[in-house]
């Protein structure tokens, strides 16, 4: 597969008929996608807990916390590495452990990050805070999109950071023209 085939910086969207419940209607930001595999972090499942309560147990929740930053909710980035934390943010501050996404994203998974924002340093207003994260093998992802399981666009910050979670799977599918209330899963033979 050539470069301009990889899919880094892109947005899958889940179809209605995935077959997998952990991923029905959701939206992954690809982070990495390369001839070893891909890794991304779903961004629109709510783990009904908050910035707060990632500080308080690591012991860094203190009188001094911004207010912005204990409403911070955290979401399921996906089955794997659910103990890791990754902050998918805007390309901006030098963080210990940063990767670019492309040229106006970047994911850190430093606490040097969770700490800026609990300050109110950080890009508090153009973040998210992700917990897990999906990975595929080499050529599983090209596969599951060949069988119609996703559909790509590009990353799109005004859907991970200026739409609301429960409605960041139907704005991406809008911003390609697709309403999936209008889509037939009958399949047949004409």
């Amino acid at each position: 597969m050539s470069d301009t085939l990889y899919l880094s910086n892109q947005l899958l969207i889940a179809m209605p008929a995935i077959g997998d419940p952990r991923f029905e209607q959701s939206v992954v930001l690809v982070c990495e996608h390369n001839r070893e595999g891909a890794m991304g972090l779903v961004i629109n499942k709510n783990m009904q807990i908050s910035l707060a309560d990632i500080l308080s147990y690591i012991g860094h929740l203190s009188k001094d916390t911004d207010d912005r930053a204990l409403s911070i909710p955290i979401f399921w980035g996906g089955p794997l590495d659910r103990d890791k934390g990754f902050v998918i943010h805007r390309s901006v501050g030098q963080w210990s452990n940063t990767r670019a996404i492309g040229e106006a994203l970047a994911v850190t998974t430093s606490q040097d990050m969770l700490h800026a924002l609990a300050k109110g340093r950080g890009p508090i207003n153009e973040s998210l805070v992700c917990f897990g994260c999906a990975r595929w093998y080499p050529g599983q992802l090209e596969q599951e999109i060949a069988e119609n399981v996703w559909l790509t666009m590009p990353a799109a910050p005004s859907v991970l950071f200026n739409c609301a979670s429960s409605n960041r799977w139907t704005a991406a599918a809008a911003q390609m023209g697709i309403d999936f209330n209008y889509l037939s899963y009958d399949v047949g033979h004409a």
